[in-house]
């Protein structure tokens, strides 16, 4: 479109947004010249399956659809993405 070009864009995401920020460079590195991922909240699965770490537990509900980390099936269902 021209509006701009890699040289000349920067990405910047946080906690959810900074693991797409990830996803992006992983996917395609040359996308701009500069990318800030702040708090990037990469490891769901290892984070999810935590119990000790603040806020997890109550997450569990909101991840409900591809089901609970901490059962085997449903662990190796979400990593299957």
């Amino acid at each position: 479109i021209g509006i701009t070009t890699p040289t000349q864009l920067g990405i910047m995401g946080k906690e959810a947004g900074g693991g797409l920020i990830g996803t992006v460079l992983n996917m395609a590195p040359n996308i701009c010249k500069v990318a800030i991922a702040e708090v990037p909240f990469m490891d769901i699965l290892n984070t999810l399956s935590d119990p000790t770490l603040p806020g997890t537990v109550s997450e569990w509900g909101e991840w409900g659809e591809w089901g609970d980390p901490n059962k085997e099936k449903d662990f190796n269902y979400i990593l299957s993405y």
